[in-house]
C-alpha cells in the first residue's frame, strides 16, 4: 500500500534480532535499594532485544458490534479496493463471534502490505477496531526467553505529555475516566515506565516521583482482559488496556534519613489501599510530545521506543493488540453516583451487587433504567426473587458483553427470568424464600485492597449457628460469608499482606455496611477449613431481634478453660463446622468414658473415637434420609467432636458413649450433628502415604504405574460415556444425575464442560497433593 504522508511512526528504527544472554541476579531491579531511582544503567533501555517487529501484514481483522458489522464491512471493502489491495474471496470474510460480545470479519490479503492503522481508522460509518496480523511470519516469529532478559526502564522528560487515567470504555469509540483517578506530568513530577517480563509472569509499572512521595501503579499480565486498543496520533498515542481487576498500587514516602538531601530518594514502597474504591475496567495510557519538539530526535524516539516495547510485550504474552479511534471524555466522580433505596433487603442487596460491577455500569445507568428497576420492584408475584434473578442476569451479561444497551437488556432479562420461573421442571430453580435446615442462601462478599466486591448470593450448607434462627435471625438477612483476596481474586501474598494488615484488621474490628448505610456487618468467627481459605462469617446485630456478639459467644458454649489463643479460636470454630442436624439426644442417654491408654499414659488408642447403639444409628439414618446403613459417623454433639462407630452391645439406656478426649468445651446444645457417614469410597494415595510406603521398600515403579492408570481413566472419561458418568458421580452430589439418565456426556456441551472441569481438578490434585486414585476393585 502506498502512503503519501510521513508520520512519527515511519521514523521508528527497525528492531533487529540479537542473541539472548543468560541473565543473573544483578540484571533485575532491586526494590530494597532506595538509591536505585538514580541508577538507570542497571536497567536495559534498548529496544532491540525482544522480538522482530513486522510492519507488513497479510491479514486484517475487522471488529465491530453485531448490528453494524455488515455496514462497516461494505465500506471497509471499498476502502481496500480504492487502494488496490486485494483479498481472498474463499469464505474468509464470514462473521465470527469475538470477545466482549463483538463480531469479527477476517480479510486474508493476497500479498503482504505495509499498512498504517491511522489510514484505515477514519472510516466512520460505525465505530470499529482492527487487528493487523502477519500469518506467514507469525509461525516463524522469534520469541525471547523471558527468564533471561532484564527489565526495561524508560524515563520521560517535561517535553513529553504523559498521563494515566482509570475509567471505562462505554462504547467502541468512547472512553470515560474518573477525574480523581487521573495522573499526569503537568505537576512536574518525574515519570518512568518499567516493563518486566519475569516478575509475576510479566508486568508493567508506571512510577510517578513527586517531591514528597512516589507512587507506583502495577499492571500484571494475568490481570489484562484479553485486549489492548491503541489510538495512534501524529505526535504520539493513546493506549486503552482492558483489565479484569484494578491495578496493584504502591506508595513510598520520602526518605527522612536522607541527610545529604538528594532529591527523589524514597523509602521502600508499600502496598496501598482504598476503602471507598471501585472497579475500573479500562486504563488509559497517553504519551505525546509537543509539536514544537517534533524535530528533536530524542523526544520522538522515546515515544516510538515506548510504543515498540509495549506492543512487543503484549504480543509476547498473547494479548490481542487492536487499533481504533477513541474519544476520551471526563466522566463523573464515583462519589456523585446516587444509589437507589429499596424497602426489601433482597432488592437492596441485588442493587448493590449490580452497581458493584464497576465504573462502566455506573456511568451508563440513566433515569430510564432506574425507572424500569423501580417498576420491577413493585411486582406483586414473588417480587424479591424476580428482582434478584434479573440483577444477577444483568451482572453476568454485562461482564461478558460490556457494550450492550442496558435498558434493552433489562427488558429482555425480565422476560427471560419470568419464562424460566414459569417453565421450570422438577423445581430445579430454587426460590430464595424456601427454608431448609441443611442449606441456605447467604450474602457473599470479597474484600480486596481497593474494593468491596458484592457477589451473587451463595447457597451453602448450614452449621449450628446459622440454623439457630430464633437466636440469630435469618441467615440471609444477618450473616455474610466474607473472603479476603487480592484484586484478581487470588490469595494475598505474604509480602503484600504485611502492608495491608492494618487495613484488613479494620474490617474485622469495625466491619462494613451492606444492604443499607446503618447495617454494619462485623466479624463473628470461622470454621477451621474457612480459615485456611481466608473466609470468615460476618454478623449483623439488630437490637431486639437477635443476640449481641457477647451473647452469641455465650450461647455457643463455655470456653473459659482454654487459655491458649489458637485453641480458644479452634474450639469456637467447632460451632461453625458444616453439619446436617439429626435428632436431639437427652443427657441421660449419653455416657462419658475414659480413653484406653498405654501403661505409661503417654499414648491414647481411642483418641477421638466413641461408640453408639444400633437404635441410635437407625434413628439418625431415618432422620437424615440415608438409604444405606452406615457403621461409623463423624459428628458434633454439644462440645464434643470426633467419630463414633456402631456397638451392638450397647443397651437402650446408653445410646452414645463419648471419650473424655472428644469433649472440647461445655455446651447445652443437644442436637446430634452429622458431618459425614461411612460409605464405600475410592481410596486415594497422597504424599504422606507414598512416603510411608516407599520407606517400606515399595518400588517407585508401582506408584508410577498407578499414576499412569489414573491418567488413562481421565482420558477414557473424555471419550466414553460410561467412564464420564463414573467420574461425574464421584465429583457431583448424588441427586444431580438422575438414575438411568441417557445423556451424551462426551458431545453435549454442558456436560462435556463438566467432564473437562472434573479432569482438570483431578490433574490439579495430582500436581499439588500427589493424589492418585486406586481402582475400586483394588482398595476402598
Amino acid at each position: 500500500m502506498y502512503l503519501q504522508t510521513i508520520s512519527l511512526w515511519d521514523k521508528l528504527p527497525e528492531t533487529k534480532q540479537v542473541s539472548i544472554d543468560i541473565a543473573n541476579e544483578n540484571d533485575f531491579v532491586n526494590e530494597d535499594n532506595v538509591m536505585e531511582n538514580e541508577i538507570e544503567d542497571e536497567l536495559q533501555t534498548s529496544n532491540n532485544n525482544f522480538m522482530l517487529i513486522y510492519e507488513q501484514h497479510d491479514q486484517i481483522k475487522l471488529i465491530a458490534n453485531d448490528g453494524h458489522i455488515e455496514e462497516v464491512k461494505v465500506e471497509f471493502q471499498k476502502c481496500l479496493s480504492n487502494q488496490g489491495i486485494r483479498w481472498v474471496l474463499n469464505g474468509y470474510d464470514r462473521i465470527h463471534s469475538w470477545n466482549f460480545g463483538l463480531s469479527l470479519i477476517r480479510f486474508q490479503l493476497e500479498s503482504l502490505h505495509s499498512i498504517d492503522p491511522k489510514w484505515l481508522i477514519p472510516i466512520r460509518s460505525s465505530p470499529f477496531w482492527i487487528q493487523l496480523k502477519n500469518t506467514i511470519q507469525q509461525k516463524q516469529r522469534f520469541r525471547l526467553n523471558s527468564e533471561g532478559t532484564k527489565p526495561t526502564r524508560l524515563k520521560y522528560s517535561h517535553l513529553h505529555h504523559i498521563s494515566l487515567r482509570y475509567g471505562a470504555l462505554i462504547k467502541l469509540d468512547e472512553f470515560r475516566y474518573a477525574p480523581k483517578y487521573s495522573w499526569s506530568n503537568q505537576s512536574r513530577s518525574r515519570w518512568s515506565l518499567v516493563i518486566n517480563n519475569k516478575r509475576s509472569g510479566g508486568c508493567i509499572e508506571w512510577i510517578i516521583e513527586g517531591s514528597r512521595q512516589q507512587e507506583k501503579k502495577q499492571l500484571l499480565v494475568m490481570n489484562i482482559d484479553q485486549t489492548v486498543i491503541i489510538h495512534l496520533l501524529s505526535d504520539g498515542f493513546l493506549m486503552y488496556i482492558c483489565q479484569k481487576c484494578n491495578m496493584n498500587e504502591f506508595i513510598a514516602n520520602e526518605n527522612l534519613n536522607n541527610f545529604v538531601r538528594i532529591p527523589y530518594v524514597y523509602e521502600k514502597d508499600k502496598r496501598s489501599n482504598n476503602r471507598k474504591g471501585i472497579y475500573f475496567p479500562t486504563v488509559q495510557f497517553e504519551l505525546r510530545i509537543d509539536r514544537n519538539n517534533l524535530m528533536n530526535k530524542e523526544v520522538p524516539n522515546r515515544v516510538g521506543e515506548t510504543y515498540n516495547e509495549l506492543t512487543t510485550f503484549f504480543t509476547l504474552h498473547n494479548i490481542t493488540v487492536c487499533h481504533g479511534a477513541i474519544k476520551s471524555c471526563q466522566g463523573p466522580e464515583i462519589t456523585s453516583f446516587l444509589p437507589m433505596q429499596f424497602d426489601k433487603l433482597i432488592m437492596q442487596y441485588s442493587w448493590e451487587m449490580l452497581t458493584n460491577i464497576g465504573y462502566r455500569l455506573q456511568v451508563q445507568i440513566d433515569k430510564q433504567f432506574r425507572d424500569s428497576l423501580r417498576l420491577l420492584s413493585e411486582e406483586k408475584d414473588d417480587a424479591d426473587d424476580l428482582f434478584y434473578r434479573v440483577c444477577v442476569y444483568l451482572s453476568r451479561l454485562f461482564t461478558l458483553e460490556p457494550f450492550v444497551n442496558l435498558s434493552e437488556k433489562l427488558h429482555n432479562a425480565i422476560i427471560e427470568s419470568k419464562r424460566k420461573r414459569e417453565n421450570s421442571i422438577f423445581g430445579l430453580i430454587n426460590s430464595l424464600n424456601q427454608t431448609s435446615n441443611t442449606e441456605t442462601y447467604v450474602p457473599s462478599v470479597t474484600l480486596t485492597p481497593t474494593t468491596i466486591r458484592i457477589k451473587p448470593l451463595k447457597l451453602c450448607r448450614t452449621n449450628r449457628v446459622l440454623r439457630a434462627e430464633q437466636e440469630f435471625g435469618k441467615a440471609l438477612e444477618h450473616f455474610a460469608l466474607v473472603e479476603i483476596r487480592d484484586e484478581n481474586g487470588q490469595p494475598l501474598q505474604s509480602f503484600h499482606f504485611q502492608d495491608l494488615h492494618q487495613y484488613f484488621l479494620d474490617y474485622l474490628q469495625n466491619g462494613f455496611t451492606l444492604m443499607g448505610n446503618d447495617r454494619y456487618y462485623r466479624y463473628l468467627h470461622h470454621s477451621q477449613s474457612q480459615l485456611r481459605a481466608s473466609q470468615f462469617w460476618f454478623y449483623y446485630h439488630e437490637p431486639r431481634v437477635n443476640k449481641s456478639f457477647d451473647d452469641a459467644y455465650r450461647w455457643m458454649g463455655d470456653f473459659s478453660e482454654e487459655k491458649n489463643i489458637a485453641k480458644y479460636a479452634s474450639r469456637i470454630a467447632l460451632c461453625f463446622s458444616t453439619t446436617t442436624p439429626s435428632i436431639d439426644i437427652d443427657e441421660k442417654y449419653v455416657e462419658y468414658i475414659d480413653d484406653i491408654k498405654t501403661q505409661d499414659g503417654k499414648l491414647k488408642f481411642t483418641d477421638g473415637c466413641g461408640t453408639m447403639s444400633e437404635k441410635l444409628r437407625n434413628d439418625i439414618q431415618k432422620q437424615i434420609r440415608k438409604h444405606r446403613a452406615f457403621s461409623a459417623v463423624q459428628f458434633r454433639y454439644a462440645g464434643a467432636k470426633g467419630v463414633v462407630s456402631v456397638d451392638p452391645q450397647l443397651q437402650s439406656d446408653c445410646r452414645l458413649r463419648i471419650r473424655y478426649s472428644m469433649k472440647k468445651f461445655v455446651s447445652s446444645h443437644r442436637c446430634f450433628e452429622v458431618c459425614k457417614v461411612s460409605a464405600p469410597r475410592s481410596l486415594y494415595l497422597n504424599r504422606q502415604v507414598i512416603l510411608l510406603l516407599s520407606n517400606r521398600c515399595i518400588s517407585d515403579v508401582v506408584f508410577l504405574i498407578l499414576q499412569q492408570r489414573n491418567h488413562l481413566t481421565l482420558i477414557r472419561a473424555l471419550l466414553r460415556n460410561d467412564d464420564a458418568k463414573y467420574l461425574l458421580d464421584e465429583k457431583l452430589p448424588n441427586w444431580f444425575l438422575p438414575d438411568n439418565c441417557k445423556i451424551d456426556f462426551v458431545r453435549e456441551p454442558f456436560f462435556r464442560h463438566l467432564v473437562i472441569t472434573a479432569c482438570l481438578l483431578s490433574v490439579r490434585d495430582l500436581l499439588r497433593r500427589t493424589r492418585i486414585r486406586i481402582p475400586r476393585n483394588k482398595a476402598r
